[in-house]
C-alpha cells in the first residue's frame, strides 16, 4: 500500500488550514500607564469591537460586564482575567509595540484592555433577548 505523501501534506497544508487571525497590537507591560499607551489601547479597543465577538452586559449591579458568544453553549459567557487573556490569544495574534509575539497579553496590559473596550461608544449590548434570539437562530 503506498501513500502520497505530497498530496496529503497539499491537502493539509493548503485547504483545511484555518483563516490567518488579525494581529492585535498592544502596549509593553512596562508602560502600560505611559501617555503613548492611551492611542494603543484605543486603537486596541476598536478593533476589538470592531469584530463582532463582544458584548457588554448590564449586571444586575449596574456595571457593564464584556461577555462573548459560546456557539456550543448557546449563551454569552463572561469569564474571569485569565478567560479573557486566552480568549484575545485564540482569536487574535497579539503583538507588543515592540513587535514580538505573546499567546495573549499580560493580565495588567488585559484589564486597561478590556475597560477599553467596555467605554468604547459602540460596544453593543447582549441581553437576555438578544441570547434567545441567537439559541433560536442556531448561531
Amino acid at each position: 500500500m503506498s501513500i502520497d505523501l505530497l498530496g496529503l501534506f497539499k491537502r493539509q497544508t493548503f485547504t483545511d488550514r484555518p483563516p490567518e487571525r488579525q494581529i492585535l497590537t498592544v502596549p509593553l507591560h512596562e508602560r502600560i500607564d505611559k501617555e503613548e499607551s492611551r492611542s494603543v489601547l484605543a486603537k486596541a479597543a476598536e478593533q476589538i469591537v470592531g469584530s463582532g465577538l463582544v458584548w457588554g452586559w448590564d449586571s444586575y449591579d449596574g456595571t457593564v460586564k464584556l461577555c462573548h458568544w459560546d456557539a456550543a453553549q448557546k449563551v454569552f459567557l463572561r469569564g474571569a482575567l485569565n478567560d479573557w487573556i486566552h480568549f484575545f490569544g485564540r482569536h487574535w495574534r497579539v503583538f507588543d509595540t515592540n513587535n514580538q509575539e505573546y499567546l495573549g497579553p499580560s493580565p495588567v496590559v488585559a484589564d486597561r484592555l478590556i475597560s477599553a473596550v467596555l467605554a468604547h461608544a459602540v460596544l453593543p449590548t447582549a441581553s437576555w433577548d438578544l441570547q434567545l434570539a441567537m439559541k433560536r437562530e442556531g448561531t
